[in-house]
């Protein structure tokens, strides 16, 4: 009976030897093919970004160089197409970026540099010179680590750009406070039910929402009780890890 047992336990350890070693070959083999298709599907995003975005921004910077030099143009008008092409320009740079990084393999970068909690007055900053009205108030003691900071100027980043979009009045609220958590709040007047608005791709909040998700936080986005404001609220946790603000704002 001792000997049957042995033999016994021996062969289920076999068993669990092998399924374990069967498992880490599919796993493996799953992220070949995982790593595969993110490598073609980077590709097919570089040469989109390159023939469609790259394109229009660069018909919009030049469009709207032509206007600044217009001797018919208003002084008013001048600064705001030179304004749109500084930032048009500026959006081509950061475009550049993207598509290295989408052309390079994934291994051939470091950790991408991060947006911090101090750039988002840059931010609020860039919209203001756009023509949105931002109330930005900011209680945050010491530092946010990790990817927080740079997950909340994203949020901060594409809630204005929304504003910009489709507010009937251009103006939003935006509240930072941080003790064990990040909380964000952003809030803009609602309009008529159909005003009109620039187009947007409709994805922005939902994919910032998965990532506060994966970062252990909760991003929502709804019309307050009234129906007068648009609110966005994120809570997240205040950091997994260092960061690397880079200093520098992007409208």
């Amino acid at each position: 009976m001792g000997l049957a047992k042995n033999s016994l336990e021996e062969a289920s350890a076999e068993r669990e030897r092998l399924a374990a070693q069967s498992a880490e070959r599919q796993q493996r083999l799953r992220e070949s093919t995982l790593r595969e298709r993110s490598l073609t599907e980077r590709a097919r995003l570089a040469s989109m970004m390159h023939d469609g975005v790259g394109h229009h921004v660069t018909v919009m910077v030049t469009t709207a160089g032509a206007i600044s030099v217009d001797p018919t143009a208003t002084e008013s008008v001048r600064r705001r197409c030179e304004l749109i092409a500084d930032v048009g320009r500026e959006a081509i740079g950061q475009l550049r970026e993207v598509l290295d990084v989408l052309s390079a393999p994934a291994d051939a970068h470091g950790p991408a540099p991060a947006f911090g909690l101090d750039d988002v007055a840059d931010l609020v900053r860039d919209y203001r010179s756009l023509g949105v009205e931002v109330a930005y108030s900011a209680d945050v003691p010491g530092v946010v680590p990790g990817t927080t900071g740079d997950l909340c100027y994203r949020i901060v980043r594409e809630s204005l750009a929304n504003v910009l979009r489709h507010a009937a009045v251009p103006r939003a609220e935006v509240r930072l406070v941080a003790d064990d958590r990040v909380r964000l709040t952003v809030a803009s007047p609602l309009g008529p039910r159909h005003p009109p608005s620039l187009p947007g791709t409709g994805r922005g909040l939902r994919l910032l929402a998965e990532e506060a998700a994966l970062e252990g936080g909760d991003l929502t986005a709804a019309p307050s009780p009234d129906g007068s404001r648009f609110v966005l609220r994120a809570e997240l946790p205040r950091g997994r890890g260092p960061g690397a603000p880079v200093g520098r704002s992007a409208a």
